[in-house]
């Protein structure tokens, strides 16, 4: 039995054009947007310690340890006012990182 052959007859279909007349009629393929650039959770973090007046340490690239409460932040900056000494304006770019102290901590009564 010979299999199926195909029949070259010269014909060329015409392509199928949708109602817009392109080639594609489909839905619009979704392009990603790109990520915002901030989420929001460092200002949230800040305004909680600002408003709590939580005792933070400023830990900074050159190796400093600064300890104080923060009064102020914007997108470059954080004031920080320290007990006993000079308020400071750090550069956030100059933190390495930051974290609650600790050992300044008000302890809660037990029940």
């Amino acid at each position: 039995m010979i299999g199926r052959m195909a029949i070259d007859s010269g014909y060329i279909h015409p392509a199928r054009r949708g109602q817009s007349g392109s080639l594609y009629d489909g839905p619009r393929p979704q392009f990603r947007t790109s990520p915002p650039e901030s989420t929001g959770a460092e200002a949230n973090y800040l305004a909680k310690q600002v408003e709590m007046r939580s005792p933070m340490v400023f830990c900074l690239l050159g190796g400093e340890r600064v300890e104080g409460v923060i009064e102020y932040y914007d997108r470059d900056i954080i004031k920080v006012a320290r007990t006993g000494l000079a308020g400071l304006i750090l550069r956030k770019e100059t933190i390495a990182y930051m974290h609650k102290n600790e050992s300044t901590r008000r302890k809660r009564p037990r029940n």
